[in-house]
């Protein structure tokens, strides 16, 4: 018996070391959710089955923090302590790992990092690769938001709205009466500057509305049905222009527009000119709301209902906006440049309103049928196709625009 004492230790030492492994090798997930948050609920479905795989390998600490705000402190800890912020939901921490949102990449890094745990693999906190730094010491990991690629389509589109390029080209004619390259430099970047500044409070508006309330359903269902709406309105000003409603720059706000350029022109004074088309612009921008509040609505919507956080609407917001001008700047630069400016005819409206119309449907579509399908450039494209084919379609069924009209906004 003696002979099989050191062997049967050495057993008895193997067995204690792997029990104690058994008991070491378990995984905490904190799972911090909205109720109502669809993205959550995705997550949710995720969780279920992991704890089913893995069983008591596997324990879900799930806080809801929407209607439970006492449990805020403990994400804002537990994210101090890896070093993020964080101000949206869902955040779930797994060891040194932390994601904030999810999507379909998000679950395979979770699955790979309960796997590493329980191998006893070591684990890294999240790439610093992926971190964008912003002003102010602010962080953000970009994979978790690819909707990138849906601010970069609406962000194009909603910047050709037929009402902001007519203002602009008609201003800039207008103004070239005068001759004076200075001048017509002032009053387009005055009248860019002050439309981009009033739009950006209208998105900045809109996010902030949705993030409060956007997670119920209904509203995210209200807002898609809104802009399926205005995308129907576009469409039929390109079948029909100027009959029935149309979401243009009414009739009886063209004379306030035309004092107003004549206003400015009048005005001797390069400081006082500057003051008029500042008041002009503020008072257009809030005129053109409703000839494409319906991209605003649905992007704001879609940003609200994927647990976007407030810096990364920063960024994206910034994206949207550039965007959203580069067709104006590209006017008003060979403008400025030439002192020749060209008007937005009838036909090029109604061309830009079939096209944003249709974008405008299609988005709407998936925010209302799967909004998680514009979190990928793949899932954009398809979104663009269906667009580019129902644009296609109308065009063919109803011909070729008319020629030769100027737009009436």
């Amino acid at each position: 018996m003696r002979r099989y004492a050191p062997l049967i230790a050495v057993c008895l030492f193997v067995f204690i070391v792997t029990v104690v492994r058994v008991e070491a090798a378990k995984v905490d997930i904190h799972f911090f959710y909205g109720d109502g948050c669809t993205v959550c609920a995705k997550e949710h479905l995720l969780l279920a089955e992991l704890k089913e795989r893995y069983g008591e390998a596997l324990e879900i600490h799930d806080y809801e923090i929407w209607y439970h705000p006492e449990l805020k402190p403990l994400l804002f800890e537990m994210a101090a302590e890896r070093g993020v912020e964080v101000d949206a939901v869902p955040v779930t921490f797994i060891g040194p790992r932390v994601w904030i949102g999810f999507d379909e990449a998000a679950g395979e890094e979770m699955i790979a990092t309960i796997e590493a745990i329980l191998t006893g693999a070591s684990v890294e906190a999240t790439s610093p690769s992926a971190i964008v730094r912003l002003p102010f010491g602010r962080e953000i990991d970009l994979r978790r938001h690819s909707l990138v690629w849906a601010t970069v389509v609406i962000g194009l589109v909603d910047g050709m709205n037929p009402c902001s390029l007519w203002m602009l080209s008609l201003l800039l004619a207008m103004i070239m009466r005068s001759g004076s390259r200075l001048r017509t430099m002032l009053v387009g970047i005055t009248f860019l500057v002050v439309t981009a500044a009033i739009y950006s409070l209208f998105l900045a508006g809109l996010f902030s509305v949705f993030s409060y309330i956007g997670y119920l359903r209904w509203i995210q269902v209200a807002a898609a049905a809104l802009a399926l709406a205005m995308g129907l309105l576009n469409i039929k000003d390109y079948v029909a222009f100027g009959m029935g409603p149309s979401l243009t720059i009414s009739e009886e706000n063209r004379p306030r527009i035309y004092r107003g350029i004549r206003a400015i022109m009048a005005e001797e004074s390069p400081v006082m000119a500057v003051g008029a088309t500042a008041a002009l612009a503020a008072a257009v921008a809030l005129m053109e709301l409703p000839c494409t509040a319906g991209f605003p609505m649905v992007w704001s919507s879609l940003l609200s209902a994927q647990g976007v956080s407030k810096a990364t609407f920063v960024l994206l917001i910034s994206l949207y906006m550039g965007l959203y001008l580069l067709d104006e700047l590209i006017i008003f630069v060979v403008a400025a440049a030439t002192l020749r400016a060209s008007r937005v005819q009838e036909r090029h409206g109604r061309l830009l309103k079939l096209g944003g119309g249709s974008l405008m449907l299609a988005f709407a579509g998936a925010l209302l049928i799967e909004p998680e399908i514009l979190n990928d450039l793949s899932g954009t494209l398809v979104v663009c196709a269906v667009a580019t084919a129902l644009a296609m379609t109308v065009a063919a069924v109803f011909g070729r625009v008319r020629r030769g009209d100027q737009m009436r906004p």
